[in-house]
């Protein structure tokens, strides 16, 4: 195994003419790849069930070529070509609702999942993975905690847009579902950020051509970007001197492992952020 923590993962092409700065999505997959040192065996079945899945599928290709990879995506985040990219680097194509995937029982070592999981409810989300994996998998997850996006949130509520948002969990919250699903030795921590935008319409736009603003309000009547476009800037939370704006984000990443119960497996290691 190649065990360099700082291989990084080349930015997907849909997302190239973002900033590298508003590019979280990204810089968590980035963040799952260095995690991938963690593990003990090469998985010889890997399972790519993210947001975006093109970037991180590559990357597990380069990093583990004898391995055969599947990526998941919703049917609306699959271009043609990403899918012809996909098929280029000898990378199984599947398109899905990811709360039922498509994918035998016991028939995979690892799965990796970034962000996909924060859209789905967590229980059905994390009981697919734990059905997929066979003994001895690894599920390695990145996915949004419970302040993510709480300035546009609390936007939409000053405006009196309400209903569909899509409300995130708690860390403590995933460990203990974890356990509950069946995984051993959850490990769980959580980092904050806020990254910059030069405007609202800057993060609406972002939000909205990555595909998260509709999974971020699935219920609107109207659709989603003319809904929060409508909010007023004196709704948002308060520029700085530049005239900018932040987004305040939460990812939580875990690990964690499908084994036979034993007696040190019985509570989730936390760390600290």
């Amino acid at each position: 195994m190649n065990d360099d923590p700082k291989l990084r993962l080349d930015p997907d092409p849909a997302v190239k003419s973002f900033s590298s700065s508003c590019d979280f999505c990204e810089e968590s997959a980035n963040e799952l790849g260095e995690r991938l040192q963690f593990l003990q065996h090469v998985p010889k079945r890997i399972v790519n069930a993210s947001f975006r899945t093109s970037s991180l599928s590559r990357f597990l290709r380069s990093r583990f070529p004898d391995s055969s990879v599947v990526a998941i995506d919703e049917p609306h985040n699959r271009s043609a070509q990403v899918k012809d990219e996909l098929m280029e680097h000898n990378i199984l194509s599947v398109t899905s609702d990811m709360g039922r995937q498509p994918i035998d029982t016991g028939s995979a070592d690892l799965i990796v999942s970034n962000l996909a999981a924060s859209f789905y409810d967590p229980k059905t989300f994390l009981s697919e993975c734990y059905r997929i994996l066979n003994t001895d998998g690894v599920l390695l997850f990145a996915m949004f905690g419970t302040q993510s996006f709480n300035e546009l949130r609390q936007a939409c509520i000053d405006s009196g847009i309400t209903e569909g948002y899509q409300a995130f969990p708690e860390m403590h919250d995933i460990g203990d579902l974890l356990l509950a699903t069946g995984f051993t030795n959850p490990v769980v921590d959580m980092e904050s950020k806020q990254p910059r935008y030069a405007n609202i319409q800057s993060l609406i736009e972002y939000l909205e051509f990555s595909g998260i603003l509709s999974l971020l309000m699935r219920d609107f009547q109207l659709s989603p970007s003319k809904s929060v476009q409508s909010i007023p800037i004196e709704q948002y939370y308060a520029p700085d001197e530049n005239g900018e704006i932040t987004a305040t984000l939460e990812i939580i990443y875990g690990i964690a492992w499908k084994k036979q119960i034993d007696t040190d497996s019985t509570h989730v290691h936390f760390h600290p952020t």
